[in-house]
């Protein structure tokens, strides 16, 4: 950015959103999933937050010093609600177009995810996550970058910088419910963050708290506790020919590498619709 950071923030307009954070006394965060049970060690609570309209600056936000950029991308998708054109249509879509951005020399696709915000008393969608996260700390990504990259191309000769990015649109016009808000890079410290950890078990541990000797292969992503140094930035009205992306981990860890991320309900709007959106997550790979 041309600008400090700082003073954007002064001339931003911003709204006050609510997100969850790590609890102060939670440190070691677990989640264990038996059959129809679920055991967590950690809790969140909610903090009101200055989340600050990106529009008028939304050139300035770039992936290596934010961590996080608008693009302008058109689809050819018909119907984001339909998994088989997902598949056979978008995911390559999103793939020529993190290559493009990135330059990087392959680039595969990992998943994507559908959700939509809730109806009062429903538990059918998949809601918005609205606690200040990252999807996978830096040991997990770095096992799932060299998964990836074995699996993908069993004869290449090995990356030198890998990045997984998130993809994310909302397909519902606006004004969204539930936008997303991302916490610009350098607002976050590199030590910030407590592993998060997806345990599954056949039946749920005594103690929770126990050692559990294979940890750093479990899936992990990070929590993070309040800190009012943190600066949010959201993209009001995001239409379907819009995108929001951003980093989740970057082997270079010479800028912004990773992006902290939630979901708030906006109440200055009255939404005529649920917020519903698809998140295609990415890595790219230099050989």
């Amino acid at each position: 950015m041309t600008m400090q950071s700082e003073e954007l923030t002064q001339q931003a307009s911003s709204i006050r959103g609510e997100v969850n954070y790590l609890s102060p006394e939670t440190t070691i965060n677990r989640r264990f999933v038996a059959p129809g049970e679920v055991l967590k060690t950690g809790t969140y609570e909610p903090h009101a937050v200055s989340i600050h309209d990106g529009r008028p600056f939304q050139d300035r936000f770039t992936l290596d010093r934010a961590g996080f950029m608008l693009l302008n991308h058109v689809s050819s998708v018909q119907e984001f609600r339909d998994r088989d054109e997902l598949d056979a249509v978008y995911l390559a879509e999103v793939r020529d177009e993190v290559q493009r951005i990135t330059e990087a020399d392959k680039v595969v696709s990992v998943g994507y995810v559908l959700r939509r915000s809730e109806k009062p008393g429903e538990a059918k969608a998949q809601p918005p996550g609205n606690d200040v996260h990252v999807d996978m700390s830096a040991t997990d990504a770095r096992r799932r970058f060299d998964e990836a990259y074995r699996e993908n191309f069993p004869e290449g000769p090995g990356y030198k910088r890998a990045l997984i990015t998130s993809f994310w649109r909302t397909f519902t016009p606006g004004p969204q419910d539930w936008p997303l808000a991302v916490a610009e890079y350098s607002s976050v410290a590199d030590s910030e963050g407590v592993d998060t950890h997806m345990i599954w078990v056949d039946e749920l541990p005594e103690d929770p708290y126990m050692v559990i000797e294979d940890l750093d292969v479990k899936p992990a992503g990070s929590a993070f506790h309040h800190n009012p140094d943190h600066r949010w930035w959201y993209f009001p009205n995001m239409t379907r020919d819009e995108v929001l992306f951003f980093k989740l981990n970057d082997t270079d860890t010479s800028g912004a590498w990773r992006v902290v991320h939630s979901a708030f309900q906006d109440t200055t709007v009255s939404a005529t619709q649920m917020r519903e959106s698809v998140e295609v997550r990415t890595i790219a790979f230099w050989e």
